[in-house]
Order: structure tokens, then C-alpha cells, then sequence
């Protein structure tokens, strides 16, 4: 899968403390969030808190999120899979986050508008946002929250920078950068 080709999004210079590209299942996010845990063990709490619950937001998004439905007017047998890129850089100022999956293009526009409202919102209005999707969530009784790229942006109090790598006519690959510092 030659998904990261003709990137727009610049690489993170730094050191990789954590890196994993493959399928996504709970027992990878297990082995994961415990190789985070064991990387941030002399970190500063704060920050090994921020990130954590950063990357665990992460994880449960692509796992909860990631497009194993038909994509529209694909055929029949094209299915995406929980391929899943992730890494957790660290640089002289902040820490990095970059996670990665496949999307049904008919969802991207939809992407692209929630992350841009995050992005546009402050803490203040983030928070608010948070407040109104949980109430949104009970009136639609459904099983995420959709709360991932608010808690993202609230947890790291920087903007979301994102992209989508076309793959096929059918789907993308969506690169989530978040910065921790």
C-alpha cells in the first residue's frame, strides 16, 4: 500500500518513539497505548497525560471510525480495512502525534468541514462544542459520541492538521497531525 506518496503534509522532524503501520485491532491498541505508557515514564505527568489521551483518542477513532462499509458505487467486493498508521514523534519543542487511515471519499467533505469547525473554535468553544455533542449523542442514541477531533484539539490546544492522499477513486488516506507541547 503506497498510501503516503505525494504528501503535502511536511514530516515532523524529530526522534520516532513510537511507530506502528498496520491492521488495526484491539489488541494492537492495547500493545500500543502500553508502549506509550512505558515511552512517557520519566515525562512530566502533564504531558504524559496529554498525550495518552491524545493517541487514545486517536486509536478509538480510527478503530470506531475506520471505513469497513462499502464505499459509495464501489464494487461489490471493495471493502476498506483498518489499516492503520501511527506515530508519536518527539522534537526539541513539542511532542508530535500522526495517525493515519483509510476513508470512504463520500465521507471526506464531512471530515474536512468537522476538523475545519474545530480548528476555527478556541478552548472556550471547544469546550462548548464537547457539551453539545454529548447532548446531541443522547438524542441520537448512537455508538460513538463523535467527540474525537474536539477532544483532540482540546487536549492538545493546538489546530488539527490533516490531508487526504488519494488512493483510489473509491477511498483516501486521511493523515492526522496533532502537536503536544
Amino acid at each position: 500500500m503506497n498510501h503516503l506518496n505525494n504528501t503535502d503534509l511536511p514530516l515532523t522532524k524529530g526522534t520516532v518513539l513510537v511507530s506502528y503501520e498496520g491492521e488495526l485491532c484491539v489488541k494492537v491498541i492495547d500493545n500500543l497505548l502500553d508502549t506509550i505508557d512505558d515511552t512517557f515514564d520519566q515525562v512530566d505527568l502533564k504531558i504524559k497525560k496529554r498525550v495518552f489521551s491524545i493517541a487514545t483518542e486517536c486509536l478509538q477513532n480510527v478503530h470506531h471510525h475506520a471505513q469497513v462499509a462499502k464505499c459509495e458505487r464501489a464494487p461489490t467486493n471493495y471493502d476498506l480495512n483498518k489499516h492503520l498508521s501511527f506515530q508519536i514523534l518527539q522534537s526539541e519543542d513539542f511532542y508530535c502525534i500522526e495517525v493515519g487511515n483509510y476513508v470512504c471519499n463520500s465521507v471526506k467533505q464531512e471530515i474536512i468541514d468537522r476538523i475545519n469547525g474545530v480548528n476555527r473554535a478556541n478552548l472556550t468553544e471547544l469546550r462548548q462544542m464537547y457539551i453539545n455533542q454529548l447532548i446531541s449523542k443522547r438524542r441520537k442514541d448512537s455508538n460513538t459520541a463523535g467527540l474525537g477531533f474536539i477532544e483532540m484539539a482540546k487536549r492538545s490546544k493546538n489546530r488539527l492538521e490533516f490531508e487526504f492522499v488519494p488512493y483510489d477513486s473509491y477511498s483516501s488516506f486521511l493523515r492526522i497531525k496533532i502537536k503536544v507541547n
